[in-house]
């Protein structure tokens, strides 16, 4: 039997399990001592989900007090569940909106992409799944001096059946 057949089997029906090397006990199973396999319940269809990371970047260097917009279209379902910016020039740009379908995520003030940096301790980005006939709209605003290549991405999950 391959591999990757035997953690299928292993892995059906349990969900989102994190195994990390050098854990104490056994995977998918409960700190209870009840010996029953982890059971995951999700409110969609979808059964397993991946981590992954989706970037994005502007075409040409954003002038400054200008506006650009980035269009996410994901070709599989999915949830983020961290806004990255890289630190070197995350002070240089603002968070002035972020939609999916009805729902805008920013309301009012743009937020300075500094909270977004990888030293920031953000990672509860609660947006929903972005599913493949959505499209995340964001807009990002260049608050520095001279002109400056946006470049971000999502930490997330990939969602499959």
């Amino acid at each position: 039997m391959a591999r990757n057949s035997v953690m299928d089997r292993v892995m059906s029906g349990v969900g989102a399990v994190e195994i990390r090397r050098n854990s104490v006990g056994r995977p998918a199973e409960p700190d209870d001592g009840s010996g029953q396999a982890a059971v995951y319940t999700s409110n969609v269809q979808y059964r397993h989900l991946y981590r992954m990371k989706l970037g994005f970047e502007s075409v040409v260097p954003v002038l400054p007090g200008a506006d650009v917009l980035i269009q996410v279209h994901p070709v599989t379902p999915f949830e983020p569940t961290r806004l990255f910016v890289p630190s070197d020039i995350a002070y240089d740009f603002a968070l002035v909106s972020m939609q999916l379908q009805d729902k805008s995520f920013v309301d009012g003030t743009p937020l300075n992409c500094a909270m977004f940096s990888e030293v920031a301790l953000q990672d509860d980005l609660e947006i929903g799944t972005i599913d493949v006939q959505d499209t995340l709209r964001m807009v990002f605003r260049n608050t520095s001096l001279l002109p400056q290549l946006l470049v971000g991405g999502f930490h997330g999950n990939k969602l499959s059946r």
